[in-house]
Parts: C-alpha cells; structure tokens; sequence
C-alpha cells in the first residue's frame, strides 16, 4: 500500500513540474517556486525552497568550469549562453540565460555532460539565526 501511496505521489510531483532541480556537490537539490514573493529585480531572479525546506533565490546567471578541451563557444550556443566575465584561474565562467529556469536547465544539462568540473545556477541561500 505504501509503496502504491508513494508511485502515485512522485507521478503527481511529476504532472505538476517537480522537475526543476539544481546540482550542489554531486547532489539534485529540488526546486518548487514561490509564487507571489517578491524579489529586488523583477526577471532577474527568482525565489524557490527546496526539498530540505531551504529558501533560496536563483538568479539567471550560472557558473561552470569547463574541462580542458571543451568546445565552450558551442556549448554556449547550443544552451543560449552568453558569457559575463572569466573568473579565478582555470576555465571558470560566469554566464547568462534568457531566464532564471534557462540557467536552471542548462547548468543541469551541462553538468550532466561530459565537458564540464561543474555547473551550478547562481544561488544565494537565505540566512537563519538559530
């Protein structure tokens, strides 16, 4: 019963776009968005909590490292990048997509492939005194 209780549960997550997650240390970290809360500049970044119950707001920036020989100039093509500046030593970047779920996405499908060390949406965490 339990086991049919919980199938049905994450079909359900996934009609209703329970999808939308994040990598951070090897890990997926879900997303769900809150609707109606506002944020400092409207399109530019977005506010969700997680799995954990964390608040988090998104931006529609990600940073990646690159793998030596990667093909950047075409990655960025293909997931509609644009580059905003080169960080640090290595081929570490800061870029841009259209939209906070763009950077989502392509920080996912970059990281899932094989020509990056990382890729990460941009994400701040909000602060708790305990």
């Amino acid at each position: 019963m339990k086991r049919a209780v919980l199938m049905l549960l994450g079909f359900a997550a996934t009609l209703m776009g329970a999808d939308l997650y994040y990598y951070n240390h090897g890990k997926k970290i879900f997303l769900r968005p809150q609707k109606g809360v506002a944020t400092r500049s409207v399109g530019e970044s977005e506010r969700f909590c997680t799995d954990r119950g964390e608040e988090v707001t998104i931006a529609k920036r990600l940073v990646v490292k690159w793998k030596k020989g990667a093909d950047i100039d075409a990655l960025l093509k293909r997931y509609g990048l644009k580059r905003i500046k080169k960080m640090g030593i290595g081929d570490l970047y800061l870029l841009e997509a259209d939209s906070v779920e763009g950077a989502i996405e392509a920080a996912d499908r970059l990281y899932e492939s094989s020509e990056v060390i990382f890729a990460q949406p941009d994400v701040a965490k909000r602060r708790r005194l305990r």
